[in-house]
């Protein structure tokens, strides 16, 4: 067999539990389901879906909501919202609205995060 060691940050999960012992990229997943071909617009969707979840720090209306972020012991309420988001984003995307549904799917994956004190 080759070298079990990952590329990448050994604190990255996905660099842990590649079965090529490297770190899984957008190209990766996208040749996994769809098989060869361009991922450009699969990647482009995915940087849409990175900036949803960033802005959640950052736009007035979510960056202290302790619902969202799952803080305060609001495990119940943040729950609530988790599971109303990607709701949403199944209504959005069945909709054919991929704005929206990408938009909610990184604001739901924001409460998802592992905080690793590492930046």
């Amino acid at each position: 067999m080759g070298n079990s060691q990952s590329k990448g940050p050994p604190w990255s999960p996905v660099a842990r539990y590649s079965p090529q012992g490297r770190t899984l990229l957008a190209d990766d997943l996208f040749a996994a389901y769809f098989g060869p071909g361009s991922s450009r617009r699969f990647r482009a969707a995915l940087g849409k879906v990175s900036r949803a979840n960033a802005a959640q720090d950052f736009l007035p209306t979510s960056r202290n909501d302790p619902d969202l972020h799952f803080d305060a012991e609001r495990l119940g309420q943040g729950r609530a919202r988790l599971v109303g988001a990607l709701r949403e984003t199944v209504v959005a995307a069945r909709a054919l609205d991929h704005t929206l549904a990408r938009q909610r799917l990184g604001a739901a994956l924001h409460a998802l995060q592992v905080r690793t004190g590492l930046g």
